[in-house]
């Protein structure tokens, strides 16, 4: 008969509940970020509502990989997650997020799983202290791995620039992002919890004061207020920048003067990490 293991994580995060929701169950980024994830493919739906699958390959100090597909069987956001899991282990697991006090978000996560390799299974009773260490240490790296993406840096923009200093440009005490990495900060700010409040379009000549060609305002009639907001105005920069906003602003349309030229670029108007 195959052994059950029973394990119980507990995260302890200073963030926003949606924040750690989010980044936590962004399970198909977590080869980039968590060692021991070698492969993760969503095969159905997006990973977090019912009905999605999502296959995983993890391997720890032990010389093996695990290979298992999770299933979502129940899904309440922001409060918990319900998982099957088939292949080399064969089980549930349960993630649940609460607040554990003002400004800390508790991560738990139920694991009870057997495995399916006879092989383990016929050490199991000897090894069984390893098996555990094993699973102990590869979550200890996934907390050391995600903490900084949910935690975040305290000045988000000074990181970006200091990584992307090509793509950037200042002036006037402005920060512009170059169209071309500007999805990637979005991504980067919805991951860090910052909201987008709004943002602007320009041309910047080496020589020239930047030309405004356009203006988003994602936090009229009260959209700042909305609790999804770092979530919602992400999208709605995605959008702007894969559709109106993809080709470069030229012309009296745009306020462009005609003999303008230069990079096109964004400023972005960001919410404090603090307040989502």
């Amino acid at each position: 008969m195959s052994e059950i293991y029973h394990f119980v994580t507990d995260w302890r995060f200073r963030a926003p509940l949606q924040k750690v929701w989010s980044v936590v169950l962004d399970i198909e980024r977590y080869p980039g970020w968590w060692k021991n994830f070698r492969r993760v493919t969503i095969t159905r739906g997006d990973g977090k509502s019912v009905g999605s699958v999502i296959e995983c390959e993890v391997r720890g100090s032990l010389p093996y990989s695990l290979k298992y597909a999770l299933e979502v069987k129940e899904a309440v956001e922001y409060r918990h997650i319900l998982l099957d899991s088939t292949g080399d282990l064969v089980g549930s697991g349960r993630w649940e997020f609460s607040e554990a006090e003002p400004s800390v978000v508790k991560a738990v996560y139920y694991w009870d799983v057997a495995t399916t390799n006879p092989i383990l299974n016929f050490i199991a009773p000897l090894a069984k202290g390893a098996l555990a260490r094993n699973h102990e240490r590869v979550m200890a790296n996934g907390y050391a791995a995600l903490r900084p993406y949910i935690e975040g840096s305290a000045n988000f923009e000074e990181d970006f620039v200091r990584r992307n200093y090509a793509s950037v440009e200042r002036r006037g005490g402005s920060t512009y992002i170059a169209y071309e990495s500007a999805e990637v900060f979005v991504d980067e700010a919805e991951h860090q919890g910052i909201g987008i409040l709004g943002m602007e379009g320009f041309i910047i000549g080496e020589f020239t004061y930047p030309a405004l060609s356009r203006i988003a305002d994602f936090s009229m009639a009260g959209n700042d207020a909305r609790p999804d907001f770092v979530v919602w105005s992400c999208r709605q920069a995605r959008a702007l920048l894969a559709g109106p906003w993809r080709s470069p602003p030229a012309g009296a349309e745009d306020q462009i003067h005609s003999e303008a030229t230069g990079r096109y670029m964004i400023d972005f108007t960001l919410t404090k990490m603090s307040a989502r």
